[in-house]
């Protein structure tokens, strides 16, 4: 966690493409919706927020992934959507951010995953993106998933807002 860069930097360094699809007041409540959930629940804000760039660039009204049953900011299974609405609520992107965060009765979220991996971000991210972890030594085992996700997601908490895939980087340290 230490290469991490500071939770500021991270929606600085991504707010412009944010902007391109969605308000200010959209970005902020966003924001405003991470920081809540990580008090919450403990989560470090970047880790929340890394993974709602890493599965929709931050688009509020991001398509549905995986056939249509992945949706919202953390494209969690049968989560909450902006999809197709022109004002997306703050409520409604609460409840992206908290369900992503929390999980929900079809998927686990960031801190299921989090706690069931022994606090270890690198493991939770892979389990996030996969539903678990295939070989806790090897975190490119993905399965049907995204190889490089645990890499990407590194490297987005790095600073770099679209990291190159398969870059080698290492998987970023235990919580």
């Amino acid at each position: 966690m230490s290469e991490w860069v500071f939770f500021e930097k991270l929606v600085e360094v991504n707010t412009p493409r944010m902007l391109e699809v969605q308000t200010q007041a959209e970005i902020d409540t966003m924001v405003a919706a991470v920081k809540q959930n990580a008090k919450t629940t403990g989560l470090d804000p970047r880790a929340i927020f890394a993974l709602i760039i890493q599965e929709s660039k931050g688009n509020v009204r991001i398509h549905a992934g995986d056939g249509g049953r992945s949706k919202g900011l953390m494209q969690i299974h049968s989560g909450p959507t902006c999809e197709n609405i022109e004002n997306c609520s703050s409520d409604l992107i609460q409840s992206m951010v908290s369900t992503g965060t929390l999980g929900n009765q079809y998927a686990s979220g960031l801190k299921t995953c989090y706690d069931r991996y022994g606090k270890d971000y690198a493991k939770a991210f892979r389990c996030y993106n996969s539903g678990s972890v295939i070989n806790e030594l090897d975190l490119v085992q993905a399965g049907v998933s995204t190889p490089s996700y645990v890499s990407d997601v590194g490297n987005r908490l790095r600073g770099v807002v679209e990291p190159e895939k398969n870059c080698a980087y290492p998987a970023p340290g235990p919580g």
